[in-house]
């Protein structure tokens, strides 16, 4: 259990205080001194962690960004304690306030979590550690990043990127905690015990095809695993499929001008690219019902749908 006293004295031997470590852990009405049970104390900090991000205008990049090097061995910095091994300065940056930029991934964003659980709050290296999955999938509708302009980049027909808050990854780091479950404070999730249980669905590559470009096949998926909410699937599936919106946006005219259901004035209305500082890449979460002919036709070579020969 760590006292005020011993988190100031920490605060103060790394030169954190009044920096963004000092905030995150002393943060007012979230307070960490005093909290004995460890799980709740790794629950607590992490907790604000992305209630400070948010606060502070973090950015979610593609990169580690300007944060350190999780392979520096030795001091911190001159005449500071040592870095653990195997996260070296990660995300230090972002916790001195040195990183003007408040950018980072999402691997260094839960390193900085584990950064101030190890140097302030008392935790072994070996009670929080690294942990990631390599899947391709779609987070939990509703989910709420670190990054408060980043609401989603998953949408279907009826429903748009703010109502369902997704977010499409490839792959993606997080921690484990005391209690031997997952933490991932990018999107606030505190506590889950298998890796998928923070995911969608995930997702597979569509075929092969000469009818797209190898470069841009990768904006061609289908959807492979249901894990969670069924129910906030798209009406007219399985099969689903994910399709980057620029890939979309090259076959509209594949799609009726106007009318009911997926039109070219609707796929052009969507964006390629979010509108944050990272431009990442919109997806659009369809089934069979809501693909004209004229665009099953073209599609039935590389996509499964149904009453449709591939042509093998």
């Amino acid at each position: 259990m760590p006292t005020q006293q011993v988190i100031d004295t920490l605060l103060a031997a790394y030169g954190w205080n009044g920096k963004p470590a000092d905030h995150i852990v002393n943060m007012p009405g979230h307070g960490l001194a005093g909290i004995a049970n460890k799980t709740t104390l790794w629950h607590n900090l992490n907790a604000n962690l992305w209630r400070y991000a948010r606060a502070n205008n973090w950015v979610w990049i593609d990169t580690a960004g300007n944060n350190g090097s999780t392979s520096h061995s030795g001091p911190i910095a001159p005449g500071k304690p040592p870095a653990i091994p195997g996260a070296g300065t990660g995300g230090i940056p972002l916790l001195d306030g040195t990183n003007h930029a408040k950018s980072c991934n999402c691997g260094i964003f839960n390193t900085v979590a584990r950064q101030l659980a190890w140097h302030i709050l008392g935790f072994k290296d070996t009670e929080v550690v690294n942990a990631s999955t390599d899947k391709t999938f779609v987070t939990l509708p509703g989910s709420s990043t670190f990054d408060v302009a980043w609401t989603g980049n998953v949408r279907t027909v009826t429903h748009d990127f703010g109502t369902i808050q997704a977010l499409k990854f490839t792959n993606h780091s997080f921690s484990k905690g005391p209690d031997g479950n997952f933490t991932d404070a990018t999107c606030n999730v505190p506590s889950f015990g298998n890796k998928t249980d923070i995911m969608w669905f995930d997702l597979k590559r569509a075929k092969s095809t000469i009818l797209v470009d190898r470069a841009d096949h990768a904006g061609w998926l289908v959807v492979d695993t249901v894990y969670n909410s069924p129910d906030r699937l798209p009406a007219g599936g399985p099969p689903y499929y994910l399709i980057a919106a620029s890939q979309l946006k090259a076959k509209r005219g594949l799609f009726p001008l106007g009318g009911p259901g997926l039109t070219q004035t609707m796929i052009n209305a969507v964006s390629d690219q979010c509108a944050t500082c990272v431009a990442w890449p919109n997806w659009w979460l369809l089934t069979p019902g809501d693909l004209p002919v004229e665009f099953k036709n073209w599609a039935r070579y590389f996509l499964p749908i149904p009453g449709y020969s591939s042509g093998v």
